[in-house]
């Protein structure tokens, strides 16, 4: 009767470890094939900090992590820099396949000289985007980002004292150029490392 509630209990083990391995290997063939049922991302044509033209075929073989902001952005934005940036070191030699970008929603304010100055201050991975408001918008668009100019006095949008209401998501791509997940700015950089440690 022992010998049956043994093998019993072990049965019960092996199944469990099975069920585990199964769903971890679903979940990461679900994290790299995902297509979306919403398109994200696209073709873009954008200057660097270093004034050199980057498109979506300027990475190859890199998974890239897309956030929007502008340099003038009081904590949303630099936070989520801090973020990308701690995942990064989380993940060890694998960060190597990952290449962080931050695209302005100020082009207005954001030349390459602000984005280089403003991109250095985190880490040296990271590499700033800006355009004409054109390509901002276009490129906007194709990830459904979110941006408004907001003047500090409403009755004035032309005066140079503004913020800028923006969406504030972190998009991973994967090296083909398709959408895989996004990380909202509520999530932890421990939580951003572990699910990208699933997918690369």
């Amino acid at each position: 009767m022992r010998f049956v509630q043994i093998l019993g209990f072990c049965g019960a083990i092996v199944i469990l470890f099975c069920f585990y391995y199964f769903y971890e290997a679903a979940e990461k063939e679900n994290y790299s094939t995902n297509k979306g049922t919403v398109k994200i991302g696209g073709s873009f044509k954008l200057i660097n900090q270093n004034r050199e033209i980057v498109t979506e075929k300027s990475f190859p073989n890199k998974y890239l992590l897309v956030f929007f902001g502008f340099t003038n952005c009081p904590d949303i934005c630099p936070l989520s820099m801090d973020k990308i940036i701690e995942a990064m070191d989380l993940l060890g030699k694998k960060s190597k396949k990952l290449q962080p970008l931050f695209i302005t929603v100020d082009p207005e304010r954001d030349t390459p000289d602000i984005l280089a100055t403003y991109v250095s201050a985190f880490d040296s991975r990271i590499i700033g985007l800006t355009g004409t408001k054109e390509q901002i918008r276009k490129v906007s668009n194709s990830y459904k980002v979110y941006y408004q100019k907001q003047s500090a006095d409403e009755k004035d949008n032309q005066t140079s004292d503004y913020q800028v209401n923006h969406s504030a998501i972190t998009y991973l791509m994967s090296d083909k150029g398709q959408f895989i997940i996004h990380f909202s700015y509520g999530t932890t950089a421990k939580e951003m490392a572990a699910k990208l440690d699933k997918i690369l």
